[in-house]
Formats: C-alpha cells, structure tokens, sequence
C-alpha cells in the first residue's frame, strides 16, 4: 500500500505540472531562440569570446575569476585578485561585461589572460567559457580556483594556504567557501544532514580533480542558460550532484551543520550578542528575537531558549547571514556576499555595527567603504526577491 504522504505528494507534483504547461507553451519560443543562440556561441567560439594577454606569468595554479561590473570595476576586485597573485595564482579574467576604458590597464596588470565575452550564461557561462581558453593554454593547472566577485574576499586573514591545506590533508577534490546542507526530518522528530552543492562564487580543485572523467564530462555537456533558476540548478547544484554522484569529494568550510554543534555550548552572554547583531527574513523569527532579548536572564533556561530560536533559524537560513557575530567569532569571517536583498542589507548592517563595536575586526578600507556606500543605497524596491 503506497504511504498517505507519498501519495500527496506525487499528486502535488502532477498538479504542478499541470498548472505549469501553459508557461511551458507560451515559452518554447524563447527556448528555441536560447537552443539557436548556444549553437552559435560554440561554433563561433574563436570569434565571440576573445583572450587577450597580461602582465602576469603563467603559473602551476590558476584562478579563473569571473567579473560582472558594468559600472566599472570596484577596488575590491582588484584587492582580491592581487591577493591571489601573491599566493601564486595567475588570474585568467573572464569578463561578463564590457571593459572599460578606465579599467583595461589595471586588469591588464593583473591577469594571466584577460577575457571577454557576451554576458550570456551567468557565471557559469562564464566558467565553461574560461575553462574551455584554460584549455587551449598549455597543460592542466596543479590548482585551479574557479570565482566570481559576487563577494568580499578576504575578509579577514590569510585563508588560502588554509584553503589548500584542507584540500590536501582530507584527499579532497575540491574545497568551498560554503556548502549547503539539507535538513531531512524523520517522523520519530530527528533529523540528519544532507551534504548538498558547494556555491559557486569559490571553488578550489585539485588536479586529480581536474583531470578526473567526472568534471571533464560536467563541462563537456552543460548547456549554459540565462535563464537564472536553470542556471542554479543545472549549474551550481548540477554541478555538485553530479561529481558527488559519481564519487568525488567535497567539503565546505562553512556547514549548516558544524555551526549548530559550535553554537551549543556557547554562554548565554555570548547568545544574547547574537542576537543583538542578528539579520532575519523572516518577520517571526525577528519577533521571536526580540522577545527573548526583552526577558533576557543569565541562566539555563533562557540559554536553552535562545539555542532552540538560533537552531530552528540556522536550519531554515543561511547561519552566516542571519548570526554574522556568531559566525565570525566561531569560524573567522573569510568572505561576505555582496546580495542586494534585504536580508543581506541587514546583515551588512548589523556586521558594520559590530566592527564599530570592536568586536569583529574591520576590513581593508576599500572593502569597507564599498560596503558602507551598499548600505547607503539600499533601495528595498529594487532589491532581489528570492534566497
């Protein structure tokens, strides 16, 4: 007999597909016309995407960084990349956006091989793209770093060569920033964690990994989208799945699960800082908080009480985004995302009120300023919807 829940829920993904097929006919337009558009991207690959020269040195590691900064380049992209150069990368630039004339000089100084191409395909376009010139420029990196400036790094310290020795002392195939874990529920109340997709705005690789049937095939066969939802899914998390499937090992230094063990036995003074410095997209749980910090006491009970609303938070939401205080004391801050939603808005907030504070410690001032003028031009009408 086919369970109650299962049968729900086979019958809520019919429905689904039902009430989605007229979307899917008035769309097929629009996913011919995208069929048409790759075609001719790879067959005029040599004309379309162009690789240029730089100042920097082919090395034994290589970073291919993706930028999208139609405006301009900011200073901290170019912090960024002179911080990998001193660590031995040669930047292979991958340009989602025209160069401009400001700009060509400096990202000329500091690339390997400076990239352009049609923003077509999101980051991971842009990935295939670089990986398909990295090819094309002599044998495979013993390290490859593939980014985008969709954040701040770094933030704090020296987290490369701490990046690279995780990858070598686990026998890794590739490290992450953050990886994302799923909760699964069980009807006794328990729950377990899902090791999910590694995200893709940092991911170090070593050579096994590169040269491995598994990630040449990923890339072989991904058919690049600017369609966003597919992207995230076919690229990002298709991109995890399909290496984990197929054996390989990741790990991220951020985990959903590593933060709720670390905060456990944190003080109730520690808790209540937070909270005082926690960011919510969810107005019950921002409710909750405030309850919990009126009727804040010392002691077990209140303790007990705080740990249940941050776990039940961290479960839901990203921990680093709601707890930045937390985050940063438990684990170092390495990186912060530049996301313009709201929930990131007012993570940024309270993480400048910290560092004002003296408890976390600021960051290169060209950071800083970036984030302070992000602040300041906050329009909650034109910021991204969706987490």
């Amino acid at each position: 007999m086919i369970p109650k829940w299962k049968l729900k829920r086979e019958l809520r993904r019919i429905w689904y597909k039902i009430v989605d097929l007229p979307g899917r006919i008035m769309s097929l337009p629009a996913r011919l016309a995208h069929t048409r558009r790759l075609e001719v991207h790879d067959r005029d690959f040599d004309r379309i995407v162009q690789a240029q020269p730089g100042a920097v040195a082919r090395q034994a590691k290589v970073v291919i960084f993706l930028v999208y900064q139609p405006k301009g380049v900011p200073p901290s992209v170019y912090l960024t990349l002179e911080y990998l150069i001193r660590n031995g990368y040669a930047p292979l630039i991958v340009m989602n956006s025209p160069i401009l004339p400001q700009d060509a000089e400096r990202l000329r100084a500091t690339s390997w091989l400076l990239v352009t191409r049609p923003n077509f395909g999101y980051d991971f376009g842009g990935y295939r793209d670089g990986l398909r010139i990295l090819g094309q420029h002599g044998p495979t990196p013993d390290r490859l770093l593939i980014m985008n400036d969709s954040v701040w790094f770094p933030m704090q310290g020296d987290p490369i060569p701490v990046l690279e020795a995780r990858l070598d002392a686990g026998g890794l195939d590739a490290v992450g920033l953050n990886q994302d874990q799923k909760v699964r529920y069980h009807k006794d109340g328990t729950h377990h964690y899902e090791l999910r997709h590694l995200e893709s705005y940092f991911l170090l690789f070593s050579r096994v990994c590169l040269d491995s049937p598994a990630f040449r095939s990923f890339w072989a066969d991904y058919r690049m989208s600017s369609n966003k939802p597919y992207t995230i899914k076919h690229g990002e998390m298709g991109f995890s799945k399909h290496m984990m499937r197929l054996g390989a090992r990741f790990d991220g230094v951020l985990q959903r699960s590593r933060f709720v063990e670390a905060i456990e036995s944190c003080s109730a003074c520690f808790l209540r800082t937070t909270l005082e410095y926690a960011a919510y997209a969810d107005d019950d749980y921002r409710r909750e908080r405030d309850d919990l910090l009126a009727r804040y006491a010392d002691d077990e009970a209140w303790r007990q009480a705080a740990l249940a609303h941050i776990r039940k938070n961290a479960l839901r939401r990203p921990f680093n985004t709601s707890f930045c205080y937390a985050a940063d004391q438990l684990f170092g801050t390495i990186y912060l995302k530049k996301n313009s939603q709201t929930y990131f808005h007012d993570m940024r907030q309270n993480y400048l009120r910290a560092v004002e504070s003296g408890l976390i410690a600021a960051p290169a001032s060209e950071i800083l300023a970036e984030m302070i003028q992000m602040i300041n031009t906050h329009d909650p009408a034109t910021a991204e919807r969706t987490l």
